[in-house]
């Protein structure tokens, strides 16, 4: 079975910080939601830091799984 994997970047900080004022940080997104990590990661060919997991992580934090 293959995951997918879910990336958040600082772009959607800004987003995340409207709806959830606690938020101020991308290894605190990964701290607060289980699953996810905080590292780095390929994308568009440049090495970009993120929060990382599986959707299921995400749509389980969500609680929509």
């Amino acid at each position: 079975m293959i995951k997918t994997l879910i990336a958040i970047t600082s772009v959607l900080i800004h987003e995340l910080k409207q709806k959830i004022s606690q938020i101020s940080s991308l290894n605190e997104i990964a701290s607060i939601i289980d699953g996810f990590t905080y590292g780095q990661k390929q994308i568009g060919g440049k090495n970009t830091k993120v929060a990382y997991g599986t959707k299921n992580d995400l749509l389980n934090f969500l609680g929509m799984e």
